[in-house]
């Protein structure tokens, strides 16, 4: 068999591929301006509509989990059960406390010193605070906002047990008042923890009325405005 015949299939395979790029070029060379916008319309259409599929497609999946978070949210659990407070609820719940917080707080635009001995602005803020600082109402209002945040975020890690609105907001201007540390060793969180009923540990907040010691009347207005919040939806 001749060296001819064995190149034969290899040479058949060169020459029709030669011949197709020749016809393509032909084919590319004779289009006209038009016919190539035509393609490259058709091109762009194609690949905005796969970008879309992809687009739609991962839509549906973030509105999906989305979903399913809102879901979990408006329950009112979480996996270990308790209440997550996120979202309308979280700024709810924030509303609630500021509403007891402010009024027995006070605002104060000049730093002062607290009943213990603490320099203190706005209501009650504490954190990084020193004698002679000013503050405006705009600052007192974003103050106030962090500073419950920051405290209920605390709240939250060390109770597991569904509340209300309104109790969340009792115990967080308590917590507010007392301290994340000293509410969560508390026996009143400790009391939500072994699933009491709220008769049984809202009365726990009327025993926080002393500061360096004493009992003070302020505190005992407080605590019974944060009792008869609490109580209210038991």
């Amino acid at each position: 068999m001749s060296r001819s015949r064995w190149m034969t299939p290899k040479t058949d395979t060169v020459v029709q591929a030669t011949s197709y790029a020749g016809a393509g070029t032909s084919i590319i060379a004779g289009l006209t301006l038009t016919d190539v916008g035509i393609l490259v319309g058709i091109a762009t259409a194609v690949l905005t509509l796969l970008l879309n599929f992809v687009y739609i497609l991962r839509k549906d999946r973030r509105e999906e989990r989305e979903h399913r978070l809102e879901v979990e949210r408006l329950s009112g659990k979480s996996e270990r059960g308790s209440t997550r407070l996120k979202g309308l609820i979280g700024a709810g719940v924030l509303g609630i406390a500021a509403l007891v917080v402010a009024p027995f707080e006070g605002r104060s635009l000049v730093a002062y010193v607290d009943p213990v001995g603490i320099p203190t602005i706005c209501e009650g803020v504490t954190r990084g605070v020193q004698l002679g600082d000013t503050a405006t109402d705009a600052e007192c209002d974003d103050m106030l906002e962090r500073e419950l945040q920051t405290h209920l975020a605390g709240l939250e890690r060390c109770i597991d047990g569904y509340l209300t609105p309104n109790q969340w907001g009792s115990l967080l201007s308590w917590t507010y008042n007392v301290g994340v540390g000293a509410a969560c060793n508390s026996t009143l969180v400790r009391l939500i923890n072994q699933g009491e009923p709220p008769n049984v540990w809202c009365p726990e907040l009327k025993r926080w009325v002393y500061a360096g010691g004493r009992k003070l009347a302020g505190l005992e207005r407080r605590r019974e405005a944060e009792y008869q919040l609490c109580i209210g939806d038991s």
